[in-house]
């Protein structure tokens, strides 16, 4: 069994995940895929992953914004970090502080692999 820790990806898109998976396997990650945010918090639970990248999008928000509720208010997923991924900023304006108090972080996309590497390692600190 591997050391590395793991992340969960949590996009809707088979194109984002196959792109993420393939950066975060480059760096070393173990990586669990979900395309469907409502259905992922059983498996979290159970898998328990260092890390959520979880996208937020703007059409239909409502699976996002559950699992993230699922997740804090969970005590068995409660302090597993997540880092938020959205197109639209005013879509987390409301959430930022609460979010950020909890440790997790926001990332507004687009954006660059650095970027995202350096938040998944801020969050993962290593």
């Amino acid at each position: 069994m591997s050391d590395a820790p793991l992340v969960a990806v949590v996009n809707g898109d088979n194109g984002n995940l196959t792109l993420l998976q393939a950066l975060l396997t480059e760096r070393g990650y173990r990586v669990m895929l979900h395309k469907d945010g409502t259905a992922a918090h059983s498996t979290l639970k159970r898998s328990r992953p260092d890390l959520v990248l979880l996208d937020v999008p703007i059409d239909d928000p409502a699976g996002s914004w559950t699992l993230l509720d699922l997740l804090t208010l969970d005590p068995d997923t409660l302090g597993i970090p997540v880092l938020v991924c959205c197109n639209e900023p005013k879509m987390v304006a409301h959430k930022v502080d609460i979010l950020r108090q909890a440790g997790n972080d926001i990332l507004e996309k687009p954006f660059s692999k650095d970027i995202l590497i350096g938040r998944v390692e801020a969050l993962l600190h290593t």
